[in-house]
């Protein structure tokens, strides 16, 4: 794959492309004998939750200081951005899935900040490198010089921030230290403004929330939960306690181990972390120093599990 049509399918699994990169990009894919996945079927359940994961601290970390200084960076063209992040096996980006870890790959990782571009105007090349420069050492755009500290984005992005965030990121379906490493590219990109709000949900990731809700309100408590039970019943666990945070209609007997607890919240942070709070208040646990973070439903139950077995022991 030449970087023509790696950039197409970078724009491809974002929804950015123009028609004529999509159709470029098809019939190349076409020609090598290849048919097209969408992003998360493609890289598979735990690339897809690591990238959600990331976006995550990105949205809290990187976003608003880049949302704060790209108006006047574009003199005011460009006033909404959001981020998207992709996590791709280097090398094997349109490679299906095989159900492993894509072990021994190395990691690509993909940010790109996406700009809403009015009807009157399109993003320019000489634009993206200003705000490119953003994340540089030095920028060379004296617009950016004159932002001062608040023009200097690459203390919040940079290989040393993805790397901490990464590292932490150990869950089924998703292990950074199995991987041969990452590369870290960051680039601007834009999209028509009627486009940009929803183009802006699906970079958070795959709506689990109404794929693993029942049409009525959850209604269940869970039982005793021991360790040999607790694959049953934390998802009842998961359910009830989302219910009282306004989270209804998740059906327990829905949840799947690989199931971001981010996006079965509805990508909302203060929730995802009052019902991680919630599960572990729920066995008496204010908090696991350097313990695992709870990212799926898996890792609720291993952590249920961990909890009980050492009482056991104990």
């Amino acid at each position: 794959m030449d970087d023509q049509d790696l950039y197409d399918l970078y724009d491809m699994d974002r929804g950015t492309v123009s028609a004529t990169g999509r159709r470029r990009f098809l019939q190349s894919l076409q020609a090598q004998g290849l048919a097209w996945q969408p992003y998360a079927q493609r890289v598979g359940s735990g690339f897809a939750t690591a990238a959600s994961e990331l976006k995550r601290t990105m949205d809290a970390s990187v976003l608003p200081a880049f949302q704060a200084v790209v108006g006047r960076v574009t003199d005011r063209r460009f006033e909404q951005a959001y981020v998207d992040v992709r996590l791709y096996p280097q090398g094997r980006e349109v490679d299906p899935w095989d159900g492993g870890l894509w072990e021994g790959e190395r990691l690509a990782v993909i940010v790109a900040f996406v700009l809403a571009i009015p009807p009157d105007d399109s993003l320019d090349s000489m634009t993206r490198r200003s705000l490119l420069s953003l994340f540089e050492e030095s920028s060379w755009d004296p617009q950016v010089k004159k932002l001062g500290k608040k023009g200097r984005l690459r203390e919040l992005l940079n290989v040393d921030t993805v790397n901490a965030v990464l590292s932490e990121l150990v869950f089924e379906g998703f292990n950074p230290y199995g991987l041969d490493g990452f590369e870290l590219e960051i680039m601007i990109d834009g999209c028509p403004a009627a486009r940009w709000d929803r183009l802006a949900l699906a970079a958070r990731g795959a709506p689990l929330q109404k794929a693993r809700s029942s049409r009525t309100v959850f209604k269940g408590l869970p039982g005793p939960i021991t360790p040999d039970n607790a694959s049953t019943e934390v998802p009842v666990l998961i359910a009830a306690l989302a219910k009282a945070l306004g989270v209804k209609r998740l059906d327990p007997r829905a949840l799947e181990p690989a199931d971001a607890l981010y996006a079965l919240m509805g990508f909302d942070e203060r929730l995802t972390r009052s019902l991680t709070g919630s599960i572990g208040l729920h066995f008496d646990v204010l908090g696991v120093v350097g313990g695992p973070p709870m990212i799926t439903v898996g890792d609720a139950i291993e952590f249920a599990r961990d909890i009980l077995a050492s009482r056991v022991e104990e």
